[in-house]
């Protein structure tokens, strides 16, 4: 039996991660190598064509098959949100470590059921939150938990982008997706986008106690591929705001759109504390902004580039260079975070985002959208 075999559902981010499962050995050669077993998708010539270029060693077309198959021994879903519930749930149940992308399912009660399952069995398992992995924002958790902020008080958190080039979403001869059928994804821009500012603010905030918000659909039809006279619709939100209070005490506000002009992937925060604040952009992934009230002379914000040897996860990549660490290298850190956990019996947390990590922030995109409906607060009541 392979010690380490991934079985891999889905080659659209499939590939990013299967990127960084090659790339893994290369910058950390010390643990064990992870073999690529099988890919698992329903277009069978790309699947055949993903093998190939990355040489899984077997294709699958039904994911139920691929899970029998006794050398996978970890299960990487990258499948859209209507295929994590299920096949996270089987593969947990015998005992193989889970990476689910990110939002773990489409519904609280979905995603609950992964955590669960995995508890039952002890079987390992991450949700993809993978901009924990960045240098710049691991840099910020350090200042916040340092207290060199001083208390919290309050935080923005955006997601805005268009999703795809020459207009993307904004279009509205863009095409149905199945991001726009709340059966398929169970909600839109605050599950695909919204659910990364809502794991940044739980990762550096802690827990949420209540949130409200509200939600709005600017392109309700879209024309179908095979008859554009045609429309279908689009069950899902274009735009989310949030406001969210944290068990702290502290406040935050977030957003999430994809019908953003002019944003190619504006990942962006900002905390607030009685004694400094901190920004980061994703769009200039290897700096920090950081303002503390050390100095009455040269006050001001200060840019960090969070790309030397003493910065968090450095030591493995390209030292004081403007392009030594970039977005694929989080999946790689997030993946040695991931092996370390299975290999040495480690906890996931507090670093990596935890299936229990996924089953409140899909908790949190439920309640939102709620709100939106209802017009009042909701208060957060996890499920142990």
């Amino acid at each position: 039996m392979t010690a380490l075999g991934v079985g891999l559902i889905g080659y659209s981010i499939g590939r990013t991660h299967t990127h960084a499962w090659l790339n893994l050995p290369q910058f950390y050669p010390e643990i064990s190598k992870p073999q690529l077993i099988a890919i698992c998708g329903r277009n069978q010539p790309a699947v055949k064509s993903f093998a190939k270029l990355y040489q899984f060693r077997e294709m699958y077309s039904e994911w139920q098959k691929m899970l029998d198959d006794p050398d996978i021994t970890i299960l990487d879903n990258c499948a859209p949100p209507d295929l994590h519930a299920e096949p996270c749930i089987q593969a947990a149940e015998q005992g193989k470590a889970v990476i689910c992308e990110k939002p773990l399912a489409r519904t609280a009660e979905e995603a609950y059921s992964i955590y669960r399952a995995a508890t039952k069995s002890g079987s390992k398992g991450m949700t993809g939150f993978t901009y924990r992995f960045a240098p710049a924002v691991r840099l910020a958790k350090d200042l916040i938990d340092s207290g060199k902020l001083g208390q919290i008080f309050n935080m923005r958190c955006s997601y805005l982008n268009i999703e795809s080039g020459n207009g993307g979403y904004l279009d509205p001869n863009y095409p149905p997706h199945w991001r726009f059928d709340h059966m398929i994804a169970g909600h839109g821009a605050i599950a695909d986008l919204g659910s990364h500012a809502l794991d940044m603010a739980t990762f550096l905030l802690g827990d949420v106690v209540s949130v409200c918000g509200a939600t709005q659909t600017f392109v309700s039809e879209r024309p179908l591929v095979d008859d554009p006279s045609n429309k279908g619709p689009v069950s899902v939100d274009d735009t989310t705001v949030a406001s969210l209070k944290f068990k702290s005490g502290a406040l935050a506000v977030i957003d999430a759109s994809w019908m953003a002009a002019g944003k190619k992937d504006f990942f962006y925060f900002e905390v607030n504390g009685s004694q400094g604040s901190l920004r980061f952009n994703l769009e200039r992934i290897g700096e920090l902004e950081v303002y503390l009230r050390d100095s009455s002379q040269v006050e001001g914000f200060r840019d960090v580039f969070a790309i030397s040897a003493k910065h968090p996860f450095m030591d493995r990549f390209w030292i004081d260079q403007g392009g030594g660490f970039t977005w694929n290298h989080m999946f790689v850190v997030e993946l040695k975070q991931f092996i370390e956990s299975i290999v040495n019996d480690k906890e996931i947390g507090p670093l990596g985002a935890t299936l229990r990590d996924g089953y409140i922030n899909s908790l949190l995109i439920d309640s939102i959208v709620e709100s939106s409906r209802s017009g009042r607060w909701i208060q957060i009541e996890p499920k142990s």
